[in-house]
């Protein structure tokens, strides 16, 4: 079995992060109080538009607590430090022109992609696991004795079998390859261990050898 895993080793749920997320919302609202922008035609409305979105989610990630991960931090951070980025060049769409603001606004974006995670420091794991080889076998008595309990009202001693192993199947398949058989008066294998939920205990008798 192969597995992936992603952790983040610097930062937690309150770090930096949070700081710094929480200017970035400041800087933004400032910015969209003072700076009069509805009074700018589309180009301000856009403006304002971006700033509610990076206020309201600084909002949210800070005060509801099933945001306070790293993971939704890495993500979050980059979003509005982007949303900054892109109300400020809005700013210089005049003076630059539309080619070139988006140009060095999507480089701006590329080097926050690239300087958020070294804030946060993430892994990426992947770990390999053999296939396991060596088999395990499970042999359960079907016999007329197995579907008697042995405590007055409790489970018969067949269901016992499937309340044992039930919770264990997982931890046997990552170890074993596993094979199940009933017995009584004959032998069988039975094709899953879901089966063994089923068995019925009916055998004439226990023929061991």
């Amino acid at each position: 079995m192969n597995t992936w895993s992603f952790d983040i080793t610097r930062q937690s749920g309150w770090d930096w992060w949070t700081a710094l997320c929480g200017v970035a919302a400041f800087v933004l609202l400032c910015h969209g109080g003072l700076g009069s922008l509805w009074r700018r035609g589309a180009r301000g409305w856009v403006a304002l538009a971006l700033i509610a979105i990076g206020v309201t989610g600084t909002l949210l990630v800070l005060l509801v607590p099933d945001f306070h991960s790293a993971r939704v931090g890495l993500v979050w951070t980059f979003v509005v430090l982007s949303i900054l980025s892109a109300t400020f060049y809005l700013e210089l769409l005049d003076r630059l022109g539309a080619g070139r603001m988006l140009t060095l606004l999507t480089l701006r974006i590329v080097a926050l992609a690239l300087l958020v995670p070294m804030l946060f420091e993430p892994v990426l794991r992947y770990i390999s696991h053999r296939k396991p080889e060596r088999p395990i076998l499970f042999l359960v008595d079907t016999s007329g004795s197995m579907s008697f309990p042995d405590v007055q009202n409790g489970p018969t001693r067949i269901q016992s079998v499937w309340q044992t192993l039930s919770p264990e199947l997982d931890r046997i398949k990552s170890h074993f390859v596993p094979r199940y058989f009933m017995f009584a008066t004959g032998f069988s294998e039975l094709k899953d261990a879901q089966e063994l939920s089923k068995l019925a205990a009916d055998g004439k008798s226990t023929d061991i050898a």
